[in-house]
């Protein structure tokens, strides 16, 4: 049977690792990639972030979305319209 989905891993559950560690890690439990967080890349310059994408793919990982640090005022998926107008409207400030 045919897998129609793949999995990732959220990068917060990997904070304080180095990211040789974590390619190993995603590759050993088959994972798909890691969704980024902000602390992930938090040390890196403007153009790093694409480099570390590379360095990911070359493991055959993605590392190609980004889990944006929120509170419950700023849930952007809330059911609610309002609150997702707000968390929107605070995000683009």
């Amino acid at each position: 049977m045919e897998t129609a989905w793949s999995w990732a891993v959220t990068g917060y559950s990997h904070l304080h690792r180095r990211h040789e560690d974590i390619f190993r890690t995603c590759r050993h439990a088959g994972l798909s990639g890691v969704e980024g967080s902000a602390e992930l890349v938090a040390d890196l310059g403007d153009s790093e972030p694409e480099a570390l994408a590379a360095a990911y793919a070359s493991y055959g990982l993605r590392f190609d979305t980004f889990h944006l640090p929120f509170e419950r005022d700023d849930d952007i998926t809330s059911f609610y319209e309002t609150t997702r107008r707000r968390a929107v409207d605070k995000a683009v400030l």
